[in-house]
């Protein structure tokens, strides 16, 4: 993918054409026989006023002949109306394949508020599932159960879970400290947008990106309403700071609720005594982030964070809806009510949190770098 410089021995073979030159370039575009030697620069030849295959990007049924016929087109067909100061422009960028398309994750993905406005109005489908079902008769036998069936699913359930299968389990680990422990949220929320749009392990997130040195504008990935449809969205810089500024407080939001709804309950044996955890299992093996309450100096419940080890032989997972474990339920459901209840007291506390501009343009670069060589796929 990536051009390849050749050492000569000799120095007469260092002398190459021009033509030769222009074939070493590493990004073809796709609608004509034009090359460059960065992504950016390709990027650039691609998104210009003019495409260069002459096909509208609006209709796409029309291809002019020359640009004269071209530009009459779009007078004719799509005529412009004047903008007002600082509007964002929408561009949708045409896919360019280098090696395997990737499908972008659009930003409205990670928004909750979102996703539940389109709840009624997005389809219904259906899934068949097959699994097997393990639970304990009175006696304390295991009997194991086939249980198969037909699950109706929605597009937001679908959306839902392809924006939290994403995140990196460290992310879920991490968000939870907000719960028991008074953080510096403006921090937290730049460190998780630069954890999940400018890493370097799942480009699928890489969905925000500065597209130049001068921070003139950026390309956002979204999903812009009532359509269904994705696109990459050209955005002045104005516009983009506030609505990374809107996507921080969704993204925050999603991975919080996420790490929550990950929490699953183990009991902890201990001599004399049994104590009932929920806990978020981000890891393969080790210790794991995990709840519980305990008395205040009030004698009130409050939450109790420590690290649970589930490999540990005085630990056991289990189900709380299992016949066997219904005294838990009780226990189980004052701890949810108090995660929820700080939850509840972050999400408020993140209305008022204000983003730094210089920090977010900073994070606009490192967006660029890290997505470097990664292309829009087509749209989905």
């Amino acid at each position: 993918m990536y051009g390849v410089w050749i050492r000569h021995t000799r120095r007469t073979n260092l002398k190459k054409s021009s033509s030769e030159e222009y074939h070493k370039m590493s990004f073809q575009c796709p609608k004509c026989p034009k090359s460059f030697q960065t992504e950016r620069h390709l990027q650039d030849h691609i998104t210009k006023k003019l495409p260069c295959d002459l096909r509208c990007r609006i209709c796409q049924d029309f291809q002019g002949k020359d640009r004269f016929h071209y530009y009459r087109h779009q007078k004719a067909k799509h005529p412009r109306v004047p903008k007002e100061k600082d509007e964002e422009e929408v561009l949708t960028l045409e896919p360019v394949q280098q090696q395997q398309s990737i499908d972008f994750i659009p930003i409205e993905d990670f928004n909750w508020k979102y996703l539940e406005s389109i709840a009624d109005t997005v389809e219904i489908t259906e899934r068949f599932y097959d699994k097997v079902e393990h639970s304990k008769d009175q006696n304390g036998k295991e009997e194991v159960e086939r249980v198969q069936g037909y699950e109706r699913r929605t597009k937001l359930t679908l959306r839902a879970e392809n924006a939290r299968r994403s995140l990196p389990n460290a992310i879920l680990s991490n968000i939870l400290e907000c719960l028991y422990h008074r953080c510096d949220l403006a921090e937290m929320m730049y460190a998780l947008l630069h954890d999940v749009h400018a890493q370097r392990v799942e480009p699928r997130l890489l969905v925000i990106r500065g597209n130049d040195i001068n921070r003139k504008s950026v390309s956002i990935y979204s999903r812009p309403p009532p359509t269904d449809e994705c696109f990459w969205i050209t955005n002045s810089n104005s516009v983009a700071l506030k609505k990374t500024r809107d996507h921080c407080e969704s993204l925050f939001n999603f991975a919080l609720v996420s790490a929550i709804g990950s929490l699953q309950a183990a009991i902890e044996y201990r001599p004399g005594s049994q104590v009932l955890w929920l806990v978020c299992p981000t890891k393969s093996s080790g210790k794991h982030k995990a709840f519980t309450l305990t008395k205040n100096r009030e004698d009130a419940d409050a939450l109790w964070c420590a690290e649970l080890d589930l490999d540990a032989n005085n630990v056991v997972t289990l189900p709380i809806n299992d016949k066997q474990n219904q005294q838990y339920v009780g226990f189980r459901d004052k701890i949810v009510s108090e995660i929820e209840k700080n939850k509840e007291q972050i999400l408020e506390r993140l209305k008022h949190v204000e983003l730094d501009d210089k920090r977010l343009n900073d994070f606009f670069e490192l967006a660029k770098d890290a997505s470097m060589g990664i292309v829009p796929s087509p749209n989905h």
